[in-house]
């Protein structure tokens, strides 16, 4: 009988312990953020994990509680790799961890500290030779730097996150350095759930636990640094064609007449266009958030949008979240229904980036039949800003959210009906996800494209600063923007 119950209890645990695969669902890519059992190995204190997620790239973790994460975060989604060649042993209570470029020591029990956890290279001929849990990217002069949110109102800054208070915005350093190495602290980065969503039903971010670092020891080998993080991070998938294209955007009330013509001007020309960019001018003037077409300029919808469909043209449109769901927009009623609010008792509802419902009615009440009219991908501008609505600032944030759900929004739509219609086959045939928007922080190359907002002045050297800004953003595989 014990004999039994230990058994019944040992499969239960087991079952616990294993029942599920973290798989995103949303995402362009599919990812599964379980690495393989064969890369990981605890310390015999099991206070600590690490993840040999290839040869020159490992995953460091310390918990006092013995806990670590197994989910995604929006830096992290995939840790499912090829385990690569490596041996692991403990002697006299330091570990040791060899794989064919790098070796790890680390101090069983121990914090982690400049002389507890140090990793040193195996090959001669790396420009990568050490680095100790004391180091840090911000404190590395030789790294390579990346990118922060937006160029708005500034000018020729220096991207080191480090010295210039105006970069706090999601500045994040590069994946590579002269130094050799780079390091990723991810242990306060935003977890994914099961339904790819960022809090819980109460709108709290889930806990972590510990410490979570991500070393990467590539060396002057750039381009196998960005690729591996590519593999852990998540692809840049490619956009559409139209994206790399010619676009046409003026702060103007066009109508359908004044579309036509400028359109009719490109052709006359022979000058190509691809891109067709509405700012905010399409919606009603209430406030700068708006979702409903300004019918004076409109009346017709179908027959300017069509126009452009027939000239190949993609349309994209201006919005700003802030303000959130007013009663003059044309799908309120709808809306509210959809969230459980009387639009009769409320004149509007709160933006509020953590509430899944409301997030999911304005993408399917409220933008989806306008994306049925033309528009094809969305311009994501400035005034939700950097914390609230929802959202705690820094790694949580409107930008890169707002992002993730938009470029996610056709793979949820088509899952989720094909989950309702079973009768519905299951090819992928949605739209490529895209948008047009600021940097959120690290895992928003998943989200392209980049906007970089309104610069300081209109001079030539702002101008040939922007470059110079393209390349460092691709240091964390964000070399898409579009410059005003």
């Amino acid at each position: 009988k014990k004999k039994k119950m230990f058994l019944l209890l040992y499969c239960f645990a087991f079952f616990l312990s294993t029942s599920y695969t973290y798989v995103l669902k949303y995402e362009q890519m599919d990812y599964e953020s379980n690495a393989d059992n064969n890369a990981i190995v605890f310390s015999s204190a099991k206070t600590a994990r690490f993840t040999v997620l290839t040869s020159r790239l490992i995953r460091m973790e310390y918990s006092i509680n013995q806990l670590f994460e197994d989910r995604p975060t929006l830096s992290f989604v995939n840790r499912k790799l090829s385990v690569p060649t490596f041996s692991s042993n403990e002697i006299n209570g330091v570990l040791t961890i060899n794989t064919s470029d790098i070796q790890l020591t680390y101090q069983v029990n121990e914090p982690f500290n400049e002389s507890t956890l140090v990793v040193k290279s195996l090959s001669s001929s790396s420009a990568f030779k050490y680095w100790d849990a004391g180091m840090t990217s911000a404190l590395d002069t030789g790294n390579l730097l990346g990118t922060f949110r937006t160029l708005d109102q500034h000018q020729n800054t220096n991207m080191n996150c480090s010295i210039d208070p105006i970069l706090k915005f999601h500045c994040v350093f590069g994946l590579i350095s002269r130094s050799g190495w780079s390091l990723v602290n991810d242990s306060d980065t935003p977890i994914l759930d099961t339904d790819d969503w960022w809090t819980d039903s109460n709108g709290n971010l889930y806990e972590r636990q510990g410490i979570d670092l991500y070393l990467f020891a590539h060396g002057h080998d750039y381009k196998s640094a960005l690729y591996e993080y590519s593999l852990v991070g998540g692809a840049i998938t490619l956009v559409p064609r139209y994206i790399t294209g010619i676009w046409y955007t003026k702060w103007y009330n066009f109508n359908g007449v004044d579309t036509r013509k400028i359109v009719y001007d490109y052709e006359s020309r022979q000058i190509p266009l691809d891109v067709w960019v509405y700012d905010m001018n399409w919606h009603l003037k209430n406030d700068w958030t708006g979702y409903t077409l300004d019918r004076n300029l409109f009346p017709y919808p179908q027959s300017v949008f069509g126009f452009l469909q027939d000239k190949n043209l993609a349309i994209s449109g201006n919005i700003h979240d802030a303000s959130g769901m007013h009663n003059y927009e044309e799908q309120y009623t709808n809306f509210c229904s959809k969230i459980g609010v009387n639009p009769s008792k409320f004149p509007f509802v709160v933006l509020n980036l953590s509430d899944k419902s409301y997030m999911h009615a304005l993408e399917d009440i409220v933008l989806h039949p306008l994306e049925n009219i033309g528009f094809n991908f969305w311009w994501i501008d400035w005034q939700q800003g950097e914390i609230g609505y929802g959202t705690k600032g820094h790694k949580m944030n409107p930008t890169i959210w707002t992002n993730k759900i938009r470029v996610t929004d056709p793979k949820r739509r088509f899952l989720q009906n094909t989950s309702r219609n079973s009768n519905e086959t299951s090819s992928n045939n949605y739209k490529r996800g895209v948008v047009f928007a600021r940097f959120g922080g690290l895992g928003t190359h998943r989200y392209q494209i980049g906007f970089s907002g309104d610069v300081a002045g209109l001079t030539w050297s702002n101008l040939a600063y922007q470059p110079y800004f393209t390349f460092t953003s691709s240091n964390v595989l964000f070399g898409f923007w579009s410059h005003d």
